[in-house]
């Protein structure tokens, strides 16, 4: 678990605020945004996923981002969620940055009891909420010997 703000002294904050949000992004950034050439992309969006009787539903979290701008794409057993930041001609000069809302691709693998023909998304209030029917799976069939 990582540290976080809530749970430190109150003077930290006035002694080490660059160090503590160089660490944050550090501490929380995925492997692969350390490694990469350019400018970090930090921006994972939260889901929670939640498995019903004849569906599962995933709730991603994406406040500050249109609708326009998500995509889904179902490729083989991939559910991928992303979307493009909108390009702008000046970039701001950060002071303090907590949010990183733009760029971002999420994959969830489908299991295989699933319909990909009936998946179903809806964006509400900053919320993707996607639904994904369930399979009915064969049951077993007594053959009447005669």
């Amino acid at each position: 678990m990582f540290y976080t703000a809530n749970k430190r002294s109150p003077g930290f904050n006035n002694f080490f605020p660059v160090i503590e949000n160089i660490l944050n992004e550090v501490a929380n950034a995925p492997l692969e945004d350390l490694t990469k050439n350019h400018q970090p992309n930090f921006t994972k969006p939260k889901a929670n996923v939640i498995e019903l009787d004849n569906s599962f539903e995933i709730a991603l979290a994406i406040p500050g981002i249109r609708k326009e701008n998500v995509k889904i794409l179902v490729e083989k057993n991939d559910l991928i969620i992303s979307s493009e930041a909108e390009k702008s001609d000046e970039t701001p000069k950060f002071k303090f940055r907590e949010f990183n809302y733009g760029t971002f691709t999420r994959k969830f693998i489908l299991p295989e009891n699933v319909n990909k023909d009936s998946i179903k998304a809806k964006f509400e209030a900053g919320v993707l909420n996607i639904t994904i029917q369930k399979i009915e799976e064969p049951q077993p069939k007594s053959i009447e010997i005669k």
